[in-house]
């Protein structure tokens, strides 16, 4: 499992999931911007476990997988849409696919230390980005 995307369904953007979580909300510094009212400020985000790509919910508003309500966080699968507010994104698993036109944090993404186990570098996340 090296890296995944989530794409726009309504513009085609598409945004860079590596080592960095990807945060979505209407916080100007999110990752996914979604500038509206019902988006929370740090809304939910997505990062990469051993176990998958893990989609996290911290709204009040609900975050959505496949239509339904996520409870607090899930797995993602390749295919998946997910919806924030009035937006929906494509979860896109497939390495070949993730060319060159993607979004984000990636130079950051690409330059994080591999010798990190992920517990300690998700530790030192939660430390850093607490939602309060």
């Amino acid at each position: 499992m090296n890296a995944a995307r989530l794409v726009s369904l309504a513009g085609g953007e598409a945004y860079f999931i590596g080592a960095v979580p990807l945060t979505i909300g209407r916080e100007p510094s999110s990752d996914v911007p979604v500038h509206n009212e019902d988006v929370s400020r740090r809304h939910a985000y997505v990062l990469r476990t051993p176990q998958g790509f893990l989609l996290v919910d911290s709204s009040l508003h609900g975050t959505f997988l496949n239509g339904k309500r996520v409870q607090l966080q899930c797995i993602l699968h390749d295919g998946d849409v997910v919806g924030v507010g009035h937006l929906s994104f494509r979860f896109d698993q497939r390495a070949e696919d993730l060319g060159a036109a993607i979004t984000g944090k990636v130079p950051l993404a690409l330059s994080m230390d591999q010798r990190t186990s992920w517990k300690e570098w998700l530790g030192s996340w939660l430390k850093r980005f607490t939602f309060r």
